[in-house]
């Protein structure tokens, strides 16, 4: 312990955050020890204009262009759907009860158009049998990753404080055998992320409950990229992809039924999430920023624009900032320390989703859907 503090206080933090006004200066002291400049606003039009665009592609790229409404495929997310269930296999709130398999009623309804949609396709029909082409599959394959890629981006700085990438990569749309439970949940029209945070578990006993809450526009194109899209995305997957033996096969399933993020056959890791989360911060604000130094990025937004937003008790809202980022008020600026009191958990819940409807509100996004929806 003595050689790891003399080590800590005789270096530099990574990352240094310093306001100027309303421009924050980023101090990267690492090997290539550069100096960043942005701000809030600038953060916000690039987190909308990235959704605008991110629609678009799966409207166009990955449905090819195909109506979902026009197939009869309704994508409205509603509190009905999610029946609270933690433990049956299977289950998620983007899939029914019903659906004992990845396919579905909606994923065969958009199949059945993209056989009959013609030559750009990847798939068609021939004597009653499905014929993939691969070439093709092959770039579809790829545009569905591309759109999996933009749609992490989004969910890891729309809905507040953002988790660590250990965390992310076991996301899971619905409940594992013998295995965690789902963590997509429907509350009020859109998708809540919730996750168990484990760090300080050791000493205190116990996890600690974190939910986020995704922007509407970006809740629905999860759904329809898992609910409509996945079932088929595999079927090209399992035949040029996976390796064959039905081993392999049933494992790939069981890994695109459960986790959000995966390609190829392949679950994500973090160092592929933070390289993802760099070069998409490169191209829109010209800062290779990673998933650590957006941490601390996020941090200095938190406090300058979510704590002076009007409410009827600031301070409640400053500490469920931090809590929802796996932190205490206390420690917010770089250590993270350990709760030994568990908090009142429905309040705790109400307390995040109020966070992220306030960091929704920062980005100008809406976090419910219209009422005409």
């Amino acid at each position: 312990m003595h050689d790891t503090t003399r080590y800590c206080l005789g270096h530099l933090r990574p990352y240094m955050m310093q306001w100027n006004k309303e421009v924050l200066l980023i101090h990267d002291h690492r090997g290539s020890k550069r100096n960043y400049m942005t701000t809030k606003d600038a953060f916000a039009q690039f987190v909308r204009q990235q959704l605008d665009e991110l629609e678009t592609f799966v409207d166009s790229e990955v449905l090819f262009g195909i109506s979902l409404k026009s197939i009869g495929i309704s994508c409205r997310l509603t509190d009905t759907m999610d029946t609270g269930d933690k433990t049956t296999p299977g289950y998620g709130p983007f899939l029914s009860a019903d659906d004992t398999t990845l396919d579905n009623v909606d994923s065969n309804k958009f199949l059945r158009a993209l056989t009959e949609f013609g030559k750009e396709a990847p798939v068609r029909k021939v004597g009653g049998r499905l014929e993939w082409d691969r070439r093709k599959s092959n770039k579809w394959s790829m545009i569905c990753h591309m759109a999996l890629q933009m749609a992490y981006c989004l969910v890891h700085t729309t809905p507040g404080l953002a988790g660590r990438a250990s965390e992310e990569v076991l996301i899971q749309w619905t409940n594992e055998e013998f295995g965690a439970c789902g963590n997509i949940r429907i509350r009020h029209g859109t998708a809540a992320i919730d996750t168990s945070y484990h760090k300080g578990a050791l000493f205190t006993g116990m996890h600690k409950n974190i939910v986020r809450l995704l922007p509407y526009r970006l809740a629905r194109i999860l759904y329809i990229l898992l609910r409509v899209v996945r079932p088929v995305e595999l079927m090209p997957i399992l035949k040029f992809c996976v390796p064959v033996g039905t081993d392999n096969a049933n494992a790939a399933v069981k890994l695109y039924r459960t986790r959000v993020f995966v390609s190829w056959g392949k679950p994500w890791t973090a160092a592929l999430l933070s390289n993802i989360l760099k070069a998409w911060f490169k191209k829109g604000l010209n800062i290779p920023m990673g998933i650590r130094m957006y941490r601390h990025f996020a941090t200095a937004l938190q406090h300058r624009y979510i704590r002076y937003i009007k409410h009827t008790d600031p301070e409640d809202i400053q500490a469920a900032a931090d809590g929802q980022a796996g932190r205490t008020l206390e420690t917010s600026e770089g250590n993270y320390a350990i709760e030994r009191k568990a908090q009142n958990a429905s309040k705790r819940i109400r307390d995040f989703e109020l966070v992220s409807a306030y960091w929704h509100e920062m980005c100008g996004l809406d976090t419910y859907p219209p009422d005409d929806d």
